[in-house]
């Protein structure tokens, strides 16, 4: 083998570091001008937090040599990267004083093969509130089975034979519970009672966008969440599996557009990462998320869930107390939080009702409430164990 000369060496170096940190500028180029052009895009953009690290290195390496052109693509890409990363770390909000509400928000994995094991996974994210993705009938009956529905008195479950299975799981009285087409999936919507008050809770779970069609129907997806969860001045919860990062602008478009706050980003935890989570690595991606409008954040976590390609996400939410909100919002009437008498549970294509509140109409496949005053039916479909 010929060993190479000085000469060679001396090229290497000369052209090594250059091509380096020139591909890793048009990388970021590319991720600055067409973040979600294609499923390649998508990977890079989703993985920034990471991708651009090594123009630090080249960076202090091209001024070492004075590598001038080399010393200018690096330091571009590295302003690109903080400017990207900063609102992920640097972000922190102020925390209100005011009653807690913990909420988590966990994709169960539809083909998961440790379910015996879910129960107790999700028990120990301890939250008040959770929102389940990819909740088939088989997973439901598991969590049945090992107790987690009577830790859980009120609930609201669409499964299904597929990933497209969604419920809200809560120790806490929900109210006003109904099933929103989002595109071509779906979200749930409901009320939870807390303190006398009411605030408005989503459970979301989008397509993934990196195959076949995926990205046109989460593309589509996004946009029915902007025309949907919109800012109409209420306290608000959005929950889910977005299967995307906040360096999409269709996640950032929309939390702006709602004027939602992420609760990693209100705490300064952005590079906390939940996907993928059944790999030899660390997850690399945060694509579950738990928004908030209208409350505090003073805490957020990861937890480990049983099985899943994802790890949890619980956030610790405040309800500010009246005199701590400053706010122009309408001030929101005040619930009946009383809890509904015991009843059992019935399955009805896949989702989960009350049959001592509800009447249920096989003909039209919708359960109308028989409510105690005058006002409209509302599509109320919580069970209540």
């Amino acid at each position: 083998m010929p060993v190479p000369t000085s000469r060679a060496l001396s090229r290497a170096r000369t052209w090594v570091l250059p091509a380096t940190t020139g591909g890793l500028a048009l990388a970021a180029f590319v991720r600055l001008v067409a973040p979600q052009a294609n499923s390649a895009t998508l990977i890079l953009t989703g993985l920034t937090q990471w991708a651009f690290l090594p123009a630090y290195p080249l960076a202090v390496v091209s001024a070492i040599g004075k590598r001038w052109i080399s010393l200018a693509l690096g330091v571009a890409v590295v302003g690109a990267h903080v400017a990207w990363i900063a609102p992920e770390v640097f972000n922190t909000t102020a925390i209100p004083s005011g009653a807690h509400l913990r909420v988590a928000t966990a994709n169960l994995y539809a083909f998961n093969s440790r379910r015996s094991a879910l129960a107790g996974g999700l028990e120990h994210a301890r939250a008040d509130v959770l929102v389940l993705e990819e909740l088939t009938p088989s997973l439901a009956e598991q969590l049945r089975r090992h107790g987690l529905f009577a830790k859980y008195p009120y609930r609201f479950l669409r499964t299904e034979q597929n990933p497209q299975g969604i419920g809200i799981l809560s120790t806490l009285p929900l109210t006003s519970a109904v099933e929103v087409p989002v595109g071509p999936a779906r979200a749930l919507r409901a009320t939870v009672e807390m303190h006398g008050r009411a605030v408005e809770l989503w459970a979301v779970h989008t397509h993934a966008p990196t195959r076949g069609e995926g990205r046109g129907l989460w593309n589509s997806e996004f946009q029915a969440l902007r025309r949907i969860v919109a800012d109409d001045g209420r306290q608000a919860i959005v929950a889910g599996d977005f299967n995307a990062t906040m360096q999409y602008p269709s996640l950032l478009g929309f939390a702006g557009h709602a004027h939602l706050t992420e609760a990693n980003r209100a705490r300064g935890q952005g590079l906390l990462s939940t996907w993928p989570a059944n790999r030899p690595f660390p997850p690399l991606m945060r694509v579950d998320h738990v928004f908030v409008r209208g409350l505090g954040v003073a805490g957020v976590h990861t937890f480990g869930i049983p099985g899943s390609d994802h790890r949890g996400v619980v956030a610790e939410l405040v309800l500010p107390t009246v005199s701590s909100v400053v706010s122009t919002a309408p001030r929101l009437p005040m619930v009946d939080s009383t809890p509904p008498s015991p009843s059992t549970i019935n399955t009805i294509g896949g989702t989960h009702v009350t049959s001592a509140d509800h009447a249920f109409n096989a003909s039209n496949k919708k359960a109308t409430p028989r409510l105690k005053n005058n006002n409209p039916p509302r599509s109320d479909t919580v069970s209540r164990s």
